[in-house]
């Protein structure tokens, strides 16, 4: 899974959401962003403080933006994890092949389905572009 692919699955599942889910989304985006030398203690206490009451209005959507919003929390902290490993000298892509993974049986379980243990990469795509 490469970084590219990962970012246009993120695009199109946020194209998903309705109009109020999307910007809740794009709130509680924002905060992850921030560098630590741009935040210091009192923004990062205002900032959790954010994310707490937008996680709380979040409680408040429909049941398919909620869904949506974890697959997109998956595949978001994938990402970041990815860039910091490959910042580090190291591969990102197997926890993005992960993050893409567990996204789908997300979307699976917020959709009534079960989760399936055995999903490949490939099927795992295929669910989140559906």
């Amino acid at each position: 899974m490469d970084r590219l692919e990962l970012v246009e699955i993120i695009e199109n599942q946020k194209a998903k959401l309705s109009p109020r889910g999307k910007e809740l989304w794009d709130e509680l985006d924002i905060p992850v962003y921030m560098s630590p030398e741009e935040e210091d203690v009192l923004q990062r206490r205002q900032a959790q403080r954010q994310q707490e009451d937008i996680t709380e209005r979040i409680s408040y959507l429909p049941l398919y933006d909620q869904g949506v919003i974890k697959v997109l929390t998956e595949l978001r902290g994938g990402l970041y994890t990815s860039d910091e490993r490959e910042d580090a000298g190291e591969s990102g892509e197997a926890r993005r092949t992960q993050a893409v993974v567990i996204a789908a049986d997300l979307k699976n379980i917020a959709e009534g389905r079960q989760a399936d243990p055995d999903m490949t990469l490939e099927q795992a795509i295929a669910r989140l572009r559906e």
